[in-house]
């Protein structure tokens, strides 16, 4: 008995394959990002999803005309800030996406912003979680109600290890939510030896 030739019934099923296969066509919506970060929400509350676009110092949201883009300015003072953090989320519990910020600005302006989104995406408001002249190099983050006390809790860690700067020192820190209040206070989880690691984290709850 002759063995069984695979090759045919492989190139045909290639082939098979290649004939179902449809290329992705490819739409712009800017040419001028320089920024490492975009999220997909739905900023105006029509039901589609938008985009939020990262481009060079500014933060812009692209609605979502299907079919079309138009873009509308969030916050054009993201300064120098190719390597931040920006995510989507409902920063102060009234059901839209608001904007949060972490920059990275080599230029001594290393505070946590959030945008609010005062309605459909038409207007924003820019609010401080922390006010700083430091250089700081925030990093990755991420949220959630870490205290159980219903709002949203801020973890940030960030690379720069000088004891000059508040927030920092290989350390990982939590900041509570002041929900109502305006200040955001941290406090410390951790330590680590610099010898480890020169990368802090901060809970804002």
């Amino acid at each position: 008995m002759k063995p069984f030739n695979k090759l045919p019934f492989l190139l045909l099923l290639a082939a098979a394959i290649s004939s179902q296969a449809q290329d992705w066509p490819t739409h712009y919506l800017r040419t001028d990002v320089g920024g490492a970060w975009t999220r997909p929400g739905d900023f105006d509350n029509d039901g589609d999803p938008d985009i939020l676009i990262q481009a060079n110092d500014s933060i812009f949201w692209n609605e979502n005309l299907s079919p079309g883009w138009t873009s509308h300015l969030i916050d054009p003072t993201f300064y120098n800030s190719s390597y931040g953090y920006v995510d989507v989320l409902d920063m102060d519990g009234d059901g839209d996406l608001d904007v949060y910020k972490c920059p990275v600005s080599s230029l001594g302006v290393d505070s946590l912003t959030w945008n609010e989104n005062l309605g459909n995406g038409a207007q924003w408001e820019k609010h401080f979680i922390i006010k700083t002249s430091y250089y700081i190099g925030w990093l990755q983050s991420s949220y959630g109600d870490l205290d159980g006390d219903n709002d949203v809790d801020l973890v940030i860690s960030e690379y720069d290890a000088s004891s000059s700067a508040p927030y920092i020192g290989s350390k990982t820190c939590r900041m509570p939510n002041p929900g109502q209040n305006t200040i955001w206070l941290p406090s410390s989880i951790g330590t680590l030896p610099l010898a480890i690691s020169t990368e802090t984290s901060i809970w804002i709850s």
